[in-house]
């Protein structure tokens, strides 16, 4: 058991560790023959016949054959001429050919690039900027859960005012408490607080009901007696208890708002303080 001072809480503080456990042609038809012309008759007399004169008879001349007009003469200049409109046609077709196939080149790469454009996307929400809290930036700072307990308490006392405040940390498989962090206040009423025993256990009402578990009885303090109210809450992690938190107080219970906003602490506290029971960071260096 140790003990020290606190510097925010007018108290003592102490701790309680516990063992590790293709077609055919056609046939030409035969030219028809031509009509066998009709003999006529003709009489002939008798009569002696001069001989006739024999007549040269004058023989035609074949007509001239006329003769292939001259071609014009190749001259350089006319070689010069045929050689510009060769090359003329051939620039034009060599031309035109380029063209084409720049044409279906473009096309080309127009769809190779409409292809490869990529998609319009729904456009990503915007996230949303966590709202600054010192609160839980402190208890993510926490490097054990004597700082997390720590944290706590002052929060608490921003609050309202206790005779006591204590968090047990329970064992992860076995119903045991491994840690407890205490303080109390340095009266008399403080000191008997010390020495009365938490039902904040594993087996306990509080690390099994929902809420908070609140009760009260008389302290023997001195020579009087003194009505002390005990509010408990449970700090779960996936629906299992990490660690039990127990507030006291002197005459009068803590009201529902202050109950209710300090239930939201325990609840911000419970994942942090997991993770320092898995890393067996308890009190801390």
């Amino acid at each position: 058991m140790l003990s020290h001072e606190s510097d925010s809480f007018d108290g003592v503080e102490f701790e309680e560790t516990f063992p590790d456990s293709t077609p055919a042609e056609p046939v030409a038809e035969a030219p028809a023959r031509a009509p066998i012309a009709q003999r006529r008759l003709t009489v002939v007399r008798n009569e002696p016949v001069a001989e006739p004169v024999a007549a040269t008879a004058a023989t035609p001349e074949p007509a001239p054959t006329p003769e292939p007009a001259p071609s014009p003469e190749l001259t350089p200049a006319r070689f010069d001429e045929l050689v510009a409109r060769i090359d003329q046609a051939l620039t034009a077709a060599l031309d035109q050919r380029i063209e084409e196939r720049l044409a279906t080149f473009r096309a080309e790469i127009d769809r190779a690039f409409a292809s490869r454009a990529p998609q319009a996307e729904a456009p990503t929400p915007e996230r949303k900027r966590e709202t600054p809290d010192p609160l839980r930036d402190a208890i993510r700072a926490a490097t054990s859960a004597r700082d997390v307990a720590r944290v706590l308490r002052d929060a608490v006392n921003g609050l309202s005012q206790t005779a006591a405040f204590a968090v047990a940390m329970h064992h992860a498989t076995h119903d045991e408490v491994i840690y407890r962090y205490r303080v109390a206040t340095d009266e008399d009423l403080g000191a008997a607080l010390r020495r009365d025993g938490l039902d904040d256990a594993p087996d306990g009402a509080a690390a099994h009901a929902e809420g908070w578990v609140r009760g009260q009885r008389t302290v023997r303090v001195g020579a009087r007696n003194v009505v002390v109210h005990t509010a408990q809450c449970a700090a779960r992690v996936n629906g299992a208890t990490v660690a039990v938190l127990t507030l006291q107080t002197q005459g009068t219970p803590l009201s529902e708002p202050v109950l209710t906003r300090v239930a939201t602490f325990v609840a911000m506290a419970a994942p942090r303080l997991a993770e320092l029971r898995a890393a067996n960071a308890l009190r801390g260096a």
